[in-house]
């Protein structure tokens, strides 16, 4: 893992950052699982929420949890950020279709709740929220128009 001590964790990832500026890194070695893996060895059975926050690699999570996004259907907090995927030659908005696939709705929080989000080609930094279609209806009090 490449860690960044200048940001605190900030762009810490699996590759090296991909900025314009210079970040004092230090590389730690670390162990790394699948969230398929991680849910078959502990016998998870229930995941209501998942958060995906991996400084880039967040398409990786998603194609190693296909299994438990498909099963287990929790609602997922995403980070999206161009800047931080282009490490990965990837772009953000590519999480976003790999999660759509699976019949997920995305959704942006807002000051009175959330509103449905539309995949945009860029994103500089967003935190979008996607949501199982079968379960919007526990949510619907938080969707504002």
């Amino acid at each position: 893992m490449y860690a960044c001590e200048s940001y605190k964790g900030m762009y810490s990832s699996l590759r090296p950052p991909h900025v314009e500026r210079h970040y004092a890194i230090e590389t730690i070695r670390v162990l790394v699982s699948s969230l398929d893996a991680y849910v078959t060895r502990h016998s998870v059975d229930r995941m209501d929420f998942l958060k995906i926050d991996v400084e880039g690699g967040e398409l990786d999570v998603v194609n190693g949890g296909s299994c438990a996004l498909s099963s287990l259907r929790p609602i997922i907090q995403c980070e999206f950020s161009d800047r931080r995927t282009k490490a990965w030659d990837r772009r953000a908005r590519e999480v976003g279709d790999a999660i759509a696939a699976f019949d997920y709705v995305w959704f942006e929080p807002v000051k009175s709740g959330l509103v449905q989000h539309t995949l945009r080609e860029t994103y500089d930094y967003d935190d979008l929220l996607a949501v199982p279609r079968e379960k919007i209806g526990m949510l619907e009090w938080l969707i504002v128009s």
